[in-house]
């Protein structure tokens, strides 16, 4: 499911594959239960405020599939919220701490941490304990969970 996420910002950065293809193609996933939900890879999801741009472009055109897009990059989130204000409501923004056990980075509405050495923040990831895999949970993906906070492995 990331593999197609991320190959779909690629064809839309890319210009080779014209936007109703990406759309199609991704609602048609979404109609086969292929794809309910999009999670961007933080290490190359958001490098760039174009890349910030395509993803939206993406949520945008397919308000039935839900993304969650797990960032570091403070500074092009909030030239993004300058400029357009609220991400799409099937698009959720987790800003991460940038170090283990330090606090979520503030002035943002969603963020994720990291903890070893002390109690996890907000809601605590349950992956570590159900194979490092999400099963039913969604809080990633929930604007409704103001902070997850993962176990390092």
């Amino acid at each position: 499911m990331d593999f197609i996420i991320q190959k779909s910002l690629k064809l839309v950065e890319s210009g080779l594959v014209p936007d109703q293809a990406i759309r199609a193609a991704i609602r048609a996933l979404s109609k086969k239960r292929l794809i309910q939900e999009g999670r961007y890879d933080p290490e190359q999801g958001a490098q760039r405020y174009m890349d910030v741009l395509n993803i939206v472009k993406i949520a945008e055109q397919c308000p039935e599939v839900s993304f969650w897009l797990p960032t570091r990059e403070k500074g092009l989130i909030n030239q993004y919220v300058r400029s357009f204000g609220d991400f799409p409501s099937n698009l959720t923004v987790r800003v991460s701490a940038a170090m283990v056990d330090s606090a979520a980075p503030a002035g943002f509405l969603n963020t994720s941490t990291v903890h070893k050495d002390r109690d996890a923040q907000g809601y605590e990831c349950p992956a570590q304990k159900q194979g490092n895999k999400c099963q039913d949970c969604r809080a990633c993906w929930s604007r409704d969970v103001h902070n997850v906070s993962y176990h390092q492995h």
